[in-house]
């Protein structure tokens, strides 16, 4: 095999130590890496495979010797913050059977600390910051043809002689119908035997400001989308292949409207909508409309990123919505008929209140919600949150703060306690389920989807799983 590509699970702890991980059933594939991966294929005739921890559950010396009977010449991993741990470990344990075999590493950790990975992990080789694809096909080719002149290949952080040298960034990709189709197929695990599911990437960039998320960091702020011929070709390939759940998987899904309608348009008169469909909506950009559109194309589900149920909190996180138009969305979704309606929620701004994380959590109680999720607040030092709370005195930068998601109650003296946090989350979790006519909604919606009940035993499965964690 030439190239293997790892998504792997959080396994590892920081201590080196194993930890007892809940295998994602419901899994679905590593699009980033499959992108990789096909680019690869498509533009190199390379062996490439795509393996997922993930699903597999599989620990790292059974993983390790799944590497030896591949014997690839170069192993990629996708490092965010949930895997840093399990994916050391992993890379260290390649090298020490054999040195010749070259890690290149991406995403997050890659994309944002290149050089003090590099000077921490000394068996890490290369880096691909930003997108990857053309990036990483250029360093495959050089490290085949046995080229060590990389200075040309942008987005890249390797060694020379010893010292760590970084190239300019790699430019974004403008038509994203230049990219090759990812076939799910380049993954060893069979997806269709778990929910027959799987995720698909129709647009990349955001121009919001959230200031507790990096993902435009990554994509850029400006909005670059496929064509819908582009993306139909790719849903019927994965219908023809047997998946019958697709979540699109953009920040930013109903950016257009126009886009949106066309699109559902297409599905229609395809017969694609046999398959069932789900997305995240911004609240500001979605109306009945839209939605009454999205059910009658088999949008089963969709997920709000409401965050908070207090103005000002809103604001401070620069989210660009109001309590109004968190309302008037839920009413909307209700109104079509939206089979699942999911909103997500963050508590534990550094100055939030207690009385403004109680009136979130009764907001999301009021709100006409199938699911709600609660999570407490961490951040980044890449972040203007970090950044604030260090100016503001409060935390002292520490040698690994950016190899981890931090709790922002953890590093700030004036947030409220995680403890507290935790105990109001999961107050407010029961709370939302006691609540006699969403219950009854809750049983009746079960009783006529097996998609609604699997989903929702998987989310307070996994739910339980992070709580007991914490």
């Amino acid at each position: 095999m030439d190239i293997l590509l790892l998504s792997l699970a959080e396994i590892i702890d920081e201590d080196g130590n194993e930890k007892d991980y809940l295998v994602n059933q419901e899994g679905m594939p590593p699009l980033g890496l499959l992108y990789l991966a096909q680019m690869l294929l498509d533009k190199g005739n390379y062996d490439v495979m795509v393996y997922d921890q993930c699903v597999s559950g599989v620990k790292n010396d059974e993983l390790l010797n799944y590497i030896k009977q591949k014997d690839p010449k170069i192993v990629g991993f996708s490092i965010c913050l949930h895997n840093y741990f399990t994916s050391i470990d992993l890379i260290n344990k390649i090298k020490e059977w054999n040195a010749n075999i070259k890690i290149v590493v991406g995403n997050y950790t890659a994309t944002f600390y290149s050089k003090k990975l590099m000077n921490s992990v000394k068996n890490v080789d290369f880096c691909i910051r930003g997108e990857g694809e053309h990036s990483f096909l250029e360093l495959v080719n050089a490290i085949f043809k046995n080229n060590s002149n990389y200075k040309d290949i942008k987005g890249l952080t390797f060694r020379k002689n010893g010292i760590i040298k970084l190239t300019p960034k790699q430019k974004l990709i403008q038509n994203l119908n230049d990219l090759p189709i990812p076939n799910r197929e380049l993954i060893e695990f069979d997806y269709k035997l778990t929910r027959k599911s799987t995720s698909i990437m129709t647009s990349r960039g955001c121009p919001y400001n959230c200031r507790f998320c990096y993902f435009s960091s990554i994509m850029g702020k400006k909005w670059r989308h496929r064509s819908v011929e582009n993306i139909i070709e790719e849903l019927t390939m994965l219908k023809n292949q047997g998946y019958k759940e697709i979540v699109f998987g953009d920040s930013n899904f109903n950016l257009s409207k126009k886009r949106t309608y066309e699109l559902c348009s297409k599905i229609r008169k395809e017969g694609l909508d046999e398959i069932t469909f789900s997305a995240d909506l911004r609240v500001d950009t979605i109306d009945y409309k839209q939605l009454n559109t999205l059910v009658h194309t088999n949008f089963k589900k969709i997920l709000f990123g409401i965050e908070s149920g207090n103005q000002r909190i809103l604001d401070y996180y620069r989210k660009g919505t109001t309590i109004d138009q968190v309302k008037a969305a839920v009413k909307a979704a209700n109104k079509a008929k939206m089979e699942i309606i999911l909103g997500s929620f963050i508590v534990g701004a550094p100055d939030e209140t207690l009385e403004e994380v109680i009136n979130t959590i009764n907001f999301a109680n009021r709100l006409d919600l199938s699911y709600v999720s609660f999570q407490i607040l961490s951040t980044l030092p890449i972040s203007s949150i970090y950044q604030e709370i260090v100016e503001n005195g409060y935390h002292t930068p520490r040698e690994d703060d950016w190899k981890k998601w931090i709790y922002v109650a953890d590093i700030c003296s004036d947030a409220i306690p995680r403890k507290v946090l935790s105990k109001l989350i999961n107050e407010g979790f029961i709370r939302f389920f006691k609540n006699k006519r969403r219950f009854l909604k809750f049983i009746l919606r079960g009783l006529n989807s097996n998609n609604y009940m699997n989903y929702i035993k998987n989310m307070i499965k996994e739910g339980i799983h992070t709580r007991l964690a914490k």
